[in-house]
């Protein structure tokens, strides 16, 4: 989509001629090898001619899908809670865990924490569980 949007945004065929070899030094690139960083290397002659002397970079942007709070409490919960809580059900129950909680979170509460994340609780209820579209 970027290129296409790029063609018909330019002004005329050497405008998008410059574009695209700029989006090519993006993704290929000849050296002469004169170091273990590629990145000191200087870049062939040959392909610099090929290139039209193209020395800009062209980015194409990516658009990706904002992750709701709760894709991110998912996967955060995931790595690094799950085994341990998982641990404390399978050697205790479930319902002593269901109590121990309570009793964590009105001692929080008790000290003045807020225990309830607004955007988690807003995507719950919205039900948007896994992406947001981007805006």
């Amino acid at each position: 989509m970027c290129v296409f949007n790029a063609f018909i945004d330019s002004k005329d065929d050497e405008q998008f001629s410059e574009y695209m070899c700029g989006s090519a030094l993006n993704f290929v690139r000849f050296v002469d090898r004169t170091s273990d960083n590629v990145s000191r290397c200087a870049t062939k002659r040959w392909w610099k001619a090929f290139l039209n002397d193209a020395t800009k970079k062209v980015e194409f942007h990516k658009v990706k899908l904002a992750k709701s709070a709760f894709v991110r409490f998912s996967r955060g919960f995931r790595k690094q809670w799950l085994s341990s809580i998982y641990t404390v059900i399978d050697t205790w129950g479930m319902e002593y865990f269901a109590d121990w909680l309570e009793k964590s979170v009105n001692a929080e509460i008790s000290k003045g924490r807020v225990m309830v994340k607004e955007e988690l609780q807003q995507n719950l209820r919205d039900g948007k569980r896994y992406y947001e579209e981007q805006t």
